[in-house]
């Protein structure tokens, strides 16, 4: 038998969820559709919009990186920045400038 829900701050995301079914709580609607939400996924311009948007106000590359989640996951954004032609905007991102190498 579980128990009753209780509302707690983190109700309405999946660690909140979690936490319901860790106390073996009723799960509240809010951390049920947190949880069973699908996740978007952003198409390739809005990543480029948004990536040369939060460089154009000067947030740093961890940040954007979380934002459109790709943190960890770096080399997937190379790839798919790759595939479009905005290779530079890798590069601008990661800060890296191949013309100091030579």
């Amino acid at each position: 038998m579980s128990n009753p829900t209780v509302y707690r701050e983190i109700c309405g995301t999946k660690q909140g969820f979690v936490r319901h079914k860790e106390m073996r709580e009723h799960k509240c609607a809010p951390c049920r559709e947190a949880y069973f939400a699908a996740p978007t996924r952003l198409k390739t311009p809005e990543i480029i919009a948004e990536i040369e948007h939060m460089l154009s106000i000067g947030q740093g590359s961890g940040y954007i990186l979380k934002a459109i989640d790709y943190t960890g996951r770096e080399n997937r954004l190379r790839d798919r920045l790759s595939r479009t032609g905005r290779l530079d905007l890798y590069n601008r991102l990661l800060g890296i400038d191949y013309q100091d190498a030579a």
